[in-house]
């Protein structure tokens, strides 16, 4: 019985990361078995549940305890109770649920394999996907939907890149190398063709420090720092969006500045919890800053800690960086000891999308995505334990 409910996790759990990013109803699908999968193997196994039992010990798991503690605190402190709550049920729990899903299918190095294939061949159909949609749209250059889908995948993107780099230098199996070497092909062709400042910058950012933390593999990050470089500032259209026009004039970049300085707002009136989980998106309007916005349709402040700043205050805030402190001393500190390259491109990963999000909110906000990271939030961090 707990061998078919730790497969049926694996199984639902594969689905979201192989074709989570179609649908999100697949998700809450997913999801919904997984979790009852998860906790029957709680309540029946003594052994799995004293494995299950034993993470807390982990510094990582307290602080993200300790975050949603807090968002609670927020929650119940609320302006608007009755959105907050729907915030915290459906979106935060959830979240930290797919957390420990995949942190506790990370233990068995057999389910990182087939979890990690799987993904790597939902990678490559999307990114096919793309490309396709691209040469249709040419017109129009920019890489934005596949198979005629609108997405905003540029934190797939970046999953699947680091992944496909990795397995296509340091697999041994012929078929999985071969996979990830016509998925790099079309992934990057995406990623570059998405014209995403943000992530190009990322990308570039998070393999340089890697080369400065991992001496060992410090030729590899290097590469990829200046071969991005090099493609970017090669082709025109992309140095054009990268280098010129109005692309370093803050005055042209979008919304953000102003949606910015209304978290800030926002913190000054509620420092201590914020102003609830959720209401940044109920009250941004309400600031004469955005009166100016052409278009009335912006919920999020275009960075996840800015807005948890205004939605949970300084404690959310604060807790919410220790995550990302703990994980990362943790794994900076381990990163030489793995041989395993899903470890290294999880890092690679993970370091990006926590910078790309300093003008972006993509990790605690949304379905398909979030659960993704999540996911391979949990699976990197039971790496490391």
């Amino acid at each position: 019985m707990i061998k078919f409910l730790r497969y049926s996790l694996l199984f639902v759990t594969s689905i979201i990361l192989g074709i989570g990013i179609f649908n999100k109803w697949i998700v809450k699908c997913c999801f919904i078995v997984g979790f009852i999968a998860f906790i029957l193997i709680f309540i029946i196994s003594k052994q799995e549940r004293k494995i299950i039992i034993s993470s807390f010990n982990s510094y990582i798991i307290k602080s993200i305890l300790l975050f949603l503690f807090v968002c609670l605190l927020s929650l119940i402190f609320s302006k608007n109770f009755s959105h907050s709550q729907e915030v915290f049920f459906q979106r935060y729990l959830p979240y930290f649920l797919l957390f420990f899903i995949g942190y506790y299918l990370g233990k068995d190095l057999r389910f990182i394999y087939i979890l990690t294939n799987i993904f790597m061949i939902g990678g490559l159909l999307v990114s096919i996907g793309g490309v396709i949609d691209l040469m249709i749209n040419w017109f129009y250059g920019r890489a934005a939907t596949f198979y005629g889908k609108n997405v905003l995948w540029i934190e797939y993107l970046l999953f699947v890149l680091p992944l496909f780099i990795t397995s296509s230098i340091f697999e041994q199996r012929l078929k999985i190398k071969l996979l990830a070497i016509i998925g790099l092909f079309f992934s990057s062709v995406c990623f570059f063709f998405s014209y995403s400042r943000g992530a190009w910058l990322s990308f570039i950012l998070a393999a340089f420090i890697l080369s400065i933390i991992n001496k060992k593999s410090k030729k590899l990050f290097l590469t990829l720092f200046i071969a991005t470089l090099f493609i970017i500032l090669i082709i025109p259209s992309l140095r054009n969006r990268l280098l010129f026009g109005d692309s370093l004039n803050p005055v042209r970049w979008g919304d953000r500045i102003p949606m910015w300085g209304v978290a800030f707002y926002i913190f000054k009136e509620h420092p201590v919890l914020g102003i609830g989980l959720g209401n940044y998106e109920k009250n941004i309007y309400s600031y004469k800053t955005v009166h100016s916005f052409i278009e009335k349709n912006h919920l999020h402040a275009h960075n996840i800690y800015l807005e948890l700043l205004a939605e949970t205050g300084i404690f959310g805030f604060v807790s919410f960086l220790l995550i990302i402190f703990l994980f990362f001393k943790t794994a900076f500190a381990n990163l030489k000891l793995f041989k395993n390259p899903f470890f290294f491109s999880f890092v690679f990963s993970l370091l990006a999308i926590f910078i790309l999000n300093l003008s972006y909110s993509g990790i605690l906000i949304g379905i398909s995505m979030p659960a993704l990271f999540w996911v391979i939030f949990g699976l990197s961090v039971s790496m490391i334990q």
